[in-house]
């Protein structure tokens, strides 16, 4: 499928894409001023506000582990509505000679606009306790966890 046949297609990928190279400037600019973010933490509004969640957690993320890379796929969820798609994010990571693959989905909504207007994270079953048990394997906590 060609992405420029679907401005909202096109800015979820986009999206999808600027997350996995830590461009935030680029994500930034693909949500829209008044977009909301229901996060694993709570409600987050506003693009900025949105950006310094994601921007944290990948700092974190680099900090910690001895090696991460960032991977997604971004599908249609209804053909009928062309402005909802679910992107699924790959975290593969390598610390202190272990490796772990943690994976989780997100909705997004793109506006007639062509920026994303919401975004709610939905874990997949099973990866998030998979991940709490890699991270005490390799001695790793998080902060306000």
């Amino acid at each position: 499928m060609d992405l420029s046949d679907n401005t909202a297609l096109h800015t979820a990928w986009c999206f999808a894409e600027a997350l996995d190279r830590d461009d935030f400037v680029a994500a930034e600019g693909l949500l829209a001023e008044a977009c909301t973010y229901v996060s694993p933490s709570g409600v987050i509004d506003g693009a900025a506000e949105i950006i310094a969640s994601y921007r944290g957690n990948s700092e974190w993320a680099h900090r910690t582990f001895d090696n991460i890379e960032f991977d997604s796929e971004v599908a249609l969820i209804d053909p009928s509505d062309s402005s909802r798609f679910l992107i699924t994010y790959t975290d593969r990571t390598n610390h202190k000679g272990q490796r772990h693959e943690y994976r989780c989905c997100q909705i997004v909504t793109v506006g007639h606009d062509g920026k994303i207007v919401h975004i709610k994270h939905e874990e997949i079953p099973g990866e998030r306790e998979k991940l709490e048990a890699y991270l005490k394997e390799v001695g790793v906590t998080r902060e306000g966890s």
